[in-house]
């Protein structure tokens, strides 16, 4: 009895050293990469805290505000403007909540299939990786995190526990992953596909088919709440157009460009090889049970082994759809990199004590795992330490050329006065407390051929007019993809363009500049031109 209770408390003690060491290793990430100031923001980051502060202002995504990621996503944000006063605050404190959750249900999770070691370095693996991809935060993969590996989780325990119950919560985290980015779905093909076979293997298709019926379900909920929400809003149209109908577009690439993806994503993640190695032994461990009629087996046992191996080229062609290579794409791959580098050092201890079929999930800590923890943990979060400073250093920071904007239209505008950035700098509608005068607060839609449709310039023109407002700053000079408005450099961008931005005529707008506004000011090195709206003229607009 005695005994008992001491192993039992040393296992407490192990599992809380364990979740301490995780949640420092978080902060460790996080408080190096993510910046608490708005002078610091990134691009996209920038849009998203945009439409976080029109939608506490009463306004609707899509409708009101135009971007093409999921309407989740901009409620995260207004919760965390609300929660921290307007400040970057609340926001540090969500993405630290979504970061931790997501880090100890990975722990948790690999350590109920494979093993308290393998748990460990499984975690740890991905939280290395993540400073590297995680680009300032606020992005739509990194909310996506928990979500991922809670849907994994649930799948887990429905397969465990045979109880389909479990898929509805799988398939509810799915579509929570699907109201972030619409790509980030491959956990319910992965999981689709693995049920598919396992009816086909051991002809049972009813309990498979209820429980691709049960995600199904459970996926569609978040997605038919919003939906009806802009429905009741009158931003149906928009929502589809935008966040459906956009990012198709957008991802209609060459297949060469969604392969130059991948490469880019394997040369920004450090060990890599490591992750291949795992993925080609979870293919051999699946042959080896084929070849031996054992897969049943397999299946019952270690059901995550078969997952992971669909999983995994899954993830790397809906990650690289686009066929773009911005770091925080890949941040979807995390989940499955975990996965297959548990299995990996899993399939290593299997080897080195042949005595034991397998490593008991619910193993409880031994001397000797006591020890390889205790060598383990200050390695790894030593790793994690390393890696977020050295991210860090290679991150922008506050740049002297964009205070001097900031610097300047604050000194001479009102917190009333709209300020349009022409080009993708959102950000600084943010960091100038300004409005902008449109929905299109960037104009990307603008530029994207298939999708770009002349009303939307003449709504964006009659916007103008109505509410013109009192600065235009011109970012083309840091952005090839937007025209710029001096005709001189727009002829030069129109003969270096090898195809028209768009079927859109902006003559209208450029006119519409040009008799309002004057040019006073050069942005030094960014080369950004600030066009003031001219009083001396009289704008009857």
């Amino acid at each position: 009895m005695g005994n008992e209770s001491i192993e039992f408390n040393l296992e407490t003690f192990v599992q809380s050293i364990i979740i301490l060491t995780i949640l420092i290793a978080v902060f460790l990430v996080l408080y190096s990469n993510l910046p608490l100031d708005t002078n610091d923001l990134g691009r996209d980051s920038g849009v998203f805290i945009y439409v976080g502060e029109q939608v506490l202002n009463g306004k609707t995504p899509y409708l009101d505000v135009w971007d093409h990621k999921g309407p989740l996503l901009y409620y995260i944000n207004a919760f965390g403007l609300l929660l921290g006063d307007h400040t970057l605050y609340g926001l540090w404190i969500i993405q630290f909540a979504f970061i931790a959750l997501s880090a100890l249900v990975s722990f948790y999770l690999l350590r109920l299939s494979f093993g308290t070691i393998p748990a460990i370095i499984g975690t740890f693996f991905w939280l290395t990786i993540l400073p590297n991809i995680i680009q300032g935060g606020n992005l739509t993969e990194e909310y996506a995190l928990p979500f991922q590996f809670l849907a994994i989780l649930f799948f887990f325990l429905s397969e465990k526990r045979d109880s389909v119950k479990y898929m509805l919560w799988a398939g509810i985290f799915i579509g929570l992953c699907a109201a972030l980015k619409p790509n980030i779905i491959g956990i319910a093909i992965s999981a689709a596909i693995y049920l598919a076979l396992k009816g086909i293997i051991t002809k049972e298709y009813y309990r498979p088919l209820k429980s691709i019926a049960f995600m199904m379900i459970g996926a569609t909920l978040p997605l038919l709440i919003y939906s009806l929400f802009f429905m009741l809003n009158g931003a149906m149209y928009d929502f589809f157009d935008q966040y459906l109908y956009y990012n198709l577009v957008y991802s209609a690439t060459p297949m060469h460009l969604k392969l130059e993806s991948i490469r880019s994503g394997f040369d920004r993640i450090n060990g890599i090889n490591f992750v291949i190695g795992g993925w080609v032994l979870t293919v051999a461990i699946i042959g080896l049970y084929s070849y031996k009629k054992s897969i049943c087996t397999l299946i019952k046992e270690y059901p995550l082994i078969i997952f992971s191996g669909i999983l995994f080229p899954l993830d790397l062609v809906l990650a690289s759809g686009s066929g773009r290579s911005y770091g925080h794409y890949y941040m979807t791959w995390l989940p499955v990199f975990s996965l297959l580098s548990a299995i990996l050092v899993w399939f290593i201890f299997q080897l080195i004590q042949p005595e034991h079929k397998k490593i008991p999930a619910d193993d409880r800590v031994n001397k000797i795992q006591f020890l390889l923890i205790a060598i383990l943990l200050p390695m790894l979060l030593y790793s994690c330490m390393a890696t977020s400073i050295d991210a860090s250093s290679n991150r922008y920071h506050h740049n002297h050329n964009d205070l001097e904007v900031i610097s300047y239209i604050k000194e001479n505008s009102h917190v009333s006065d709209k300020v349009l950035l022409w080009g993708a700098e959102a950000k600084f509608n943010v960091m100038l407390n300004r409005d902008a005068p449109s929905k299109y607060v960037y104009q990307y839609p603008f530029f994207m051929r298939g999708y770009a449709k002349q009303p939307m310039i003449d709504e964006y023109i009659y916007n103008l007019k109505s509410d013109p407002p009192k600065y235009i700053i011109d970012t083309s000079s840091t952005n090839s993809a937007i025209i710029p408005i001096n005709q001189s450099k727009r002829m030069e961008w129109l003969l270096l363009q090898s195809r028209s931005a768009s079927d859109i005529d902006f003559s209208d707008y450029f006119r519409f500049v040009n008799a309002h506004y004057r040019p006073i000011k050069t942005v030094p090195n960014k080369n950004w031109v600030i066009y003031e709206l001219d009083n001396t003229i009289n704008n009857s607009f």
